[in-house]
């Protein structure tokens, strides 16, 4: 018998009245994450006026949204938002069977497509509904490409992470998946002129880790834009993006380009060293900690004997002059020495 009690307070045969788009419909950023404080305005609003049905929809609403999404684990992809003392907020296993079948007739009154997708997931977790599941999948996949803008580009990867997962659950040679996989290479082309350095960069690496688009293609544009980046003298964008083109290569295992792709991310690590030993707020402290970073990168990536020891050499000069950069200092009882702060 289930005792399980319900979250769920109002009346379950009294939904349709309920607007649950409204109390988030001005928000710029689209995406359940958002969702929880306009809920809970909402909910105030009505208890107020004595809407008491309009009221605990919204609670239950802001007890949805407020499920932690944890995509990276998708054997639990909701956890609790906090944990203290013995206690926790809550997850899709605390609904009832009730709270369930609140969930089911809610998800087919929002116009939102993050909203959709979360009540469509919690339908799919809960009950393995294949038609919830694909459902939620096509959704996620419409909010990130959505949200693919500056400033909330980071959900639009996890929106395409979790939407392509659940894509391939119902076949990757599937409309559902392919069409999703295209989608997300587009953005990510799109995102190549993002004012955001790592915008491109994050959904690229998911395209490399769910293994989707054409290796040559993808290579090459990392390699363009961390030409770019170099030139402008952005030496963590340039890496970061050298190392993307690698990974690409790695695919088609074509070990001459990712050995070039990984000695060019390995300079310019040399390259970020150097920035660091020179102008204001140099530190030859933090600049050695850099080289040696890329030093080993260097040796990984098979550069030559002369450059690495073209290196260790400057590395060594530096871990001296970085000796400057401590005062000494005293106490009655002892003598101390502290690295001199440094603007």
């Amino acid at each position: 018998m289930n005792t399980q009690e319900n979250i769920f307070k109002g009346d379950a045969t009294q939904l349709a009245g309920v607007d649950i788009d409204s109390p988030f419909v001005k928000l710029k950023e689209r995406t359940c994450e958002y969702y929880t404080e306009p809920y809970g305005h909402a909910a105030k609003d009505a208890e107020d006026k004595g809407e008491t049905q309009k009221a605990r929809v919204y609670r239950f609403l802001q007890v949805l949204v407020g499920f932690y999404p944890s995509f990276d684990t998708p054997a639990q992809p909701f956890v609790p938002m906090w944990q203290m003392e013995g206690k926790r907020s809550l997850i899709p296993a605390d609904l009832s069977g009730s709270d369930i079948e609140v969930v089911r007739v809610l998800a087919k009154q929002t116009a939102d497509s993050a909203l959709g997708a979360r009540l469509h997931d919690v339908l799919w977790e809960r009950t393995n509904d294949h038609v919830a599941g694909a459902e939620a999948a096509g959704l996620y996949l419409t909010s990130a490409d959505k949200l693919n803008a500056d400033g909330d580009w980071t959900f639009a990867v996890t929106s395409f992470k979790r939407g392509l997962y659940l894509a391939a659950k119902f076949g990757r040679n599937k409309k559902l998946f392919e069409d999703g996989s295209n989608t997300l290479a587009m953005a990510a082309k799109r995102a190549a002129t993002s004012a955001d350095a790592f915008h491109c960069c994050q959904l690229v690496r998911l395209m490399l880790q769910i293994g989707i688009g054409e290796p040559s293609e993808f290579a090459a544009l990392a390699s363009s834009i961390a030409a770019t980046a170099a030139h402008k003298g952005d030496t963590q964008k340039a890496k970061a993006y050298w190392e993307i083109e690698a990974d690409w290569h790695s695919c088609v295992k074509d070990a001459a380009a990712e050995q070039k792709a990984r000695l060019a991310a390995a300079e310019a690590s040399v390259a970020e060293a150097e920035n660091r030993a020179q102008g204001v707020g140099a530190s030859f402290m933090a600049a050695a900690g850099l080289l040696s970073k890329a030093i080993e990168a260097l040796r990984r990536s098979g550069a030559t004997k002369e450059r690495v020891a073209e290196l260790r050499h400057r590395l060594n000069e530096w871990q001296q002059r970085s000796l400057a950069e401590f005062n000494t200092f005293s106490t009655p009882n002892r003598h101390f020495q502290a690295r001199r702060e440094c603007s």
